[in-house]
């Protein structure tokens, strides 16, 4: 059994506002706190930030109707939209516990009542299931969104835990989209580590208003999982990094700082990273460089990416990953235009007869007339007609799934190459570097959760559809390994899906958790 000497944990779902604080996040605050119980961690050592705390009025986005049969023949369609009435939005009431709003305010004030009661040996433990935002300058400066239109960045949050002793462990476990722009603290506070689901440059997934449905997807779903059987984080976020079935990019400060060392090195000897990182992936052997060359065969593997040797067959992959998605689009995009148009010609007279509803209750009843005679419409359809809009809804189908197969295996070629750092990586540390990763680690490995229980090992997960791919040129981006953003959008794969009728959970992932910007598949 470990014991820390003291845990204090702030829970943090900010949602921006009620229509953008998806129920998952509901579902991410009551798992962790229901985790943190059962490692008899008292109730006033959490507390919750949660959108506008316990004041009346609604603060979360719920979803219960499942679709009905054959709304497909007007989900995004402009006249489809015009009738969807979207999520309901409710008021969260919780039952006990010290909940306060995600305001930067309260959290400001909770750290400087709590911090100076940390010693040396205590934990801090920040979790986040929010939305986040990039750098506006492309950099680290990454944001969580808060409540009301606030922002939290790391230079904020840096100077919110002032009043948290040197000496104390502060852990973020960070879900967010770009949340990884937040392991460049441990470059700026010593005894700060973390892990993040997504690096600076990309969206996270998981955020999703449906209560229906799978509830273990993304980030912070997978951690909950992998914490209730391993100890510390460095060993929940290997296992995130093998199991989670999404494009999430999983890592931790250690990740980031290595493969950051080794692009600074490459670039002041004047050598492209790729080859600069071959050169050295057989040079050192140990526990942890045999573990992480484990791993990344075990991702590899899982996802179908083949032997991936070295750091160069990584990014080949992720080249040929994005000349595929492009081929898949170019192609897809003419299809959709089509299905769309035949659609329109089908629901045209529905739609008229429908008008434009404001109020949610006249939209529920104005789809509930759409929806029913465009069934009519389509059956009075020629056969010729129902054939053509049938088969245009597979081929997208066929595509949206390939597209999904896709965005596995460029993240899945993402997580190879950071573990490639890891290997890499210490090799071009000098003895401060060095010993700056020794205490980043040490933070990593130290037990996270009170009274660890007795767990038998998970059962090994069954590996999700496949895409093969080949190889083609080397490629490389400001995020870290092998950025990629060839459609619409700020993230691979996008596109405009903005209700929920038209951002059906196969095709987009649930939703991407960055605030204001499409799902994605």
């Amino acid at each position: 059994m470990f014991v820390l000497s003291a845990l204090k944990v702030l829970i943090l779902a900010g949602g921006v506002s009620a229509a953008e604080n998806h129920h998952s996040h509901l579902v991410h605050v009551q798992g962790l706190q229901a985790l943190l119980a059962s490692r008899g961690v008292p109730s006033q050592d959490v507390a919750v930030f949660w959108a506008d705390g316990t004041a009346p009025g609604p603060d979360r986005s719920v979803s219960r109707a499942p679709a009905e049969p054959e709304a497909w023949l007007i989900a995004g369609l402009p006249s489809g939209n015009e009738v969807d009435p979207g999520p309901e939005l409710e008021d969260t009431a919780f039952p006990a516990g010290d909940v306060r709003p995600a305001t930067r305010e309260a959290l400001r004030g909770w750290l400087a009542e709590v911090g100076p009661g940390l010693r040396a040996g205590d934990t801090l433990l920040v979790a986040v299931t929010d939305h986040g935002e990039p750098d506006p300058a492309g950099g680290t400066e990454t944001r969580i969104n808060l409540w009301g239109e606030e922002t939290w960045n790391p230079t904020e949050l840096l100077s919110d835990l002032a009043p948290v002793p040197g000496e104390a462990r502060v852990v973020l476990w960070m879900s967010q989209c770009h949340s990884g722009g937040f392991a460049d603290l441990a470059r700026r506070r010593e005894n700060l580590c973390g892990t993040f689901s997504a690096t600076p440059d990309r969206v996270a997934y998981g955020c999703y208003p449906e209560l229906a449905g799978r509830e273990d997807v993304g980030h912070f779903q997978r951690m909950l999982e992998a914490l209730g059987r391993e100890a510390d984080l460095a060993g929940a976020t290997a296992e995130v990094i093998l199991t989670d079935d999404t494009p999430d990019v999983p890592h931790l400060t250690s990740d980031a700082l290595l493969y950051g060392a080794l692009a600074t090195e490459a670039d002041r000897v004047g050598a492209p990273v790729a080859p600069f990182i071959d050169a050295r992936l057989e040079s050192e052997t140990s526990d942890e460089v045999d573990a992480s060359r484990r791993l990344a065969a075990a991702v590899a593997l899982r996802y179908g990416l083949g032997l991936l040797r070295d750091h160069s067959a990584a990014l080949d992959v992720l080249d040929e990953i994005g000349a595929a998605r492009y081929a898949l689009e170019s192609w897809q995009q003419p299809w959709e235009r089509a299905f769309n148009n035949a659609r329109e010609l089908i629901v045209e007279e529905a739609a008229r007869r429908v008008g434009e509803p404001k109020t949610r209750e006249a939209r529920l009843a104005a789809g509930r007339k759409l929806l029913a005679g465009a069934r009519k419409a389509w059956a009075k359809a020629p056969v010729a007609v129902r054939g053509r809009v049938t088969a245009l809804r597979e081929r997208i189908q066929a595509a949206d799934a390939l597209g999904g197969r896709l965005d596995l295996q460029e993240a899945a070629a993402l997580r190879v190459a950071w573990l490639q750092g890891r290997v890499a990586g210490p090799l071009v540390l000098d003895a401060t570097a060095r010993r700056r990763l020794a205490a980043v680690r040490a933070c990593e490995r130290a037990p996270l959760l009170p009274a660890l229980p007795t767990a038998s090992a998970p059962a090994a997960p069954s590996p999700p559809p496949r895409a093969r791919v080949g190889r083609g040129g080397a490629g490389g981006g400001p995020g870290g390994p092998g950025t990629w953003a060839w459609s619409s959008g700020t993230g691979p794969g996008t596109r405009a899906c903005w209700s929920i009728a038209s951002c059906p959970a196969a095709r987009c992932w649930r939703r991407r958790c960055s605030r204001g910007t499409p799902c994605s598949r």
